[in-house]
């Protein structure tokens, strides 16, 4: 039986954090797993680049089109809006719209945020996903990215494994959550050695390249 994998992020937009999505789903072997990726925006420069036999779902929030099915969500989902309006931080912003987001039910293998360490895939996956295990995928440090206060903690606390894509990252994320150490490792980026190279050949006119 294949493997059940949800994975959660933004928007595939031109950024590394996408172009390394596109990478690792290409390494994924569709005979043995099933990929849900879910997406809190569709479209981007790199929507056209996900593997064709993976399952897009754009996730749907509380709105005006389901909201007698989900009576008290959309109550909750009225005081949230209020909230966001207050000006809270980028890391709180985003606690908070996770919660804007209708529950999936399916039941998965392994589920990850992937979009990570501030954003809201963070806590979507800990509190909408219901999953064997959870993933944390790290593309920044804790320092620079809000990782530090206590409600992102928390939900850090949470997941069972927790990838870093760069030995700074896991440095910066097992030095503040230390009790995390023993199921946190180093996993690189896949890299498109093909492409780089063919880039690097590429004839570029000169007028181009230089503002005459």
């Amino acid at each position: 039986m294949k493997r059940q994998i949800a994975i959660v992020t933004r928007k595939m937009i031109t950024g590394g954090v996408e172009r390394a999505l596109i990478l690792m789903l290409r390494e994924f072997n569709p005979a043995h797993v099933c990929v849900d990726l879910y997406l809190q925006e569709l479209g981007g420069e790199l929507f056209h680049e996900i593997p064709d036999w993976v399952n897009v779902i754009h996730m749907q929030t509380i709105n005006l089109r389901n909201v007698f099915f989900h009576p008290i969500l959309s109550l909750k989902g009225a005081n949230i809006k209020l909230k966001l309006k207050q000006g809270l931080p980028y890391v709180e912003q985003c606690r908070l719209a996770s919660k804007l987001y209708l529950p999936i039910w399916k039941h998965y293998d392994i589920a990850i945020a992937y979009h990570a360490p501030n954003t809201v895939p963070v806590f979507l996956v800990i509190d909408k996903i219901n999953a064997e295990r959870k993933i944390l995928w790290l593309h920044g440090d804790m320092e620079s990215n809000q990782g530090l206060t206590k409600d992102v903690g928390y939900y850090y606390c949470k997941y069972d494994k927790i990838f870093a894509v760069a030995k700074s990252i896991y440095d910066s994320f097992t030095k503040a959550y230390p009790e995390k150490k023993n199921c946190t490792e180093v996993f690189y980026n896949y890299i498109d050695l093909e492409n780089i190279i063919n880039k690097s050949n590429e004839i570029i006119p000169l007028h181009k390249c230089v503002d005459f």
